[in-house]
C-alpha cells in the first residue's frame, strides 16, 4: 500500500514526499531484517527522488 502511495506522489510531482515514504519503507525493512538488496534499492530510489526534487528547485530558481 505504501509503495502505491509513493508512486502516486511521484506522478503528482511531489518528489520529496515520495522520497520520505520510500525511505520509511526501507527503514521498516531494515528492522524486519529483509533482504539487503531490496533495502538498498529502496534507499537508491529515495535518493533519486530527492535528486529530481533538487533539480526542479534549481531550475525554478534559475528561471526566476
Amino acid at each position: 500500500m505504501k509503495l502505491e502511495t509513493a508512486e502516486l506522489y511521484r506522478k503528482a510531482n511531489h518528489n520529496s514526499d515520495a522520497a520520505r515514504i520510500l525511505s520509511g519503507i526501507a527503514e521498516d525493512l531494515v528492522k524486519s531484517e529483509a533482504s539487503p538488496l531490496v533495502v538498498k534499492k529502496l534507499f537508491v530510489m529515495a535518493a533519486l527522488e530527492v535528486d529530481l526534487y533538487k533539480k526542479k528547485l534549481y531550475d525554478v530558481t534559475m528561471t526566476a
